[in-house]
């Protein structure tokens, strides 16, 4: 931001996307990114908590690149702005799993609980971390007042994410059947 005040021919601002969310474009993608193989994990039936019980904060990447872009076009962000991209819903990990079975029945793939992955030293204190993350506010009025930008709903970004993961991917969900 220094820099681009000291030149005065740009201007730094920056976009925290959230957790980005959605469809896969090539089979090797399932393999990077936390949220690509956390959603293959739970189509294979394991559902592992996250770190210190942080909820998920789903964006879908392509209202992030909108959002991006808005801001690029934008006439109304200054030199040093921040802004949040992504909607305010805050997702537990077994909330997500249970909604891959909702959004993708036709999968009939087996839920699991979440596992837990914490030592015993940090589950002692599981409801503080919650507590800590409930209280969390994360708001994008800013950005899209100035982008325009509407969020997809989580469900319609999940849908294809699994969707994605499977015909793209090769994922074979663990089936209730199996």
């Amino acid at each position: 931001m220094e820099v681009a005040e000291i030149s005065g021919r740009w201007d730094a601002v920056t976009c925290c996307s959230s957790d980005n969310v959605g469809p896969i474009v090539s089979k090797h993608q399932k393999n990077f990114g936390p949220w690509q193989h956390q959603i293959e994990g739970m189509l294979l039936s394991k559902c592992d908590q996250n770190w210190v019980y942080r909820p998920w904060f789903p964006v879908d990447v392509r209202g992030d690149a909108n959002c991006h872009i808005g801001l690029l076009e934008s006439t109304e962000v200054d030199n040093g702005d921040r802004f949040i991209a992504g909607p305010t819903d805050a997702m537990d990990v077994a909330d997500v799993c249970a909604k891959i079975d909702k959004v993708l029945p036709e999968l009939s793939f087996e839920v699991s609980e979440s596992v837990e992955i914490h030592p015993k030293k940090i589950q002692v204190h599981e409801e503080k971390y919650r507590s800590i993350w409930r209280g969390f506010d994360c708001r994008n009025e800013r950005i899209q007042a100035v982008t325009g930008v509407a969020f997809k709903p989580f469900e319609d970004s999940l849908r294809d994410w699994g969707e994605s993961l499977v015909l793209i991917g090769g994922v074979k969900p663990l089936s209730i059947k199996d």
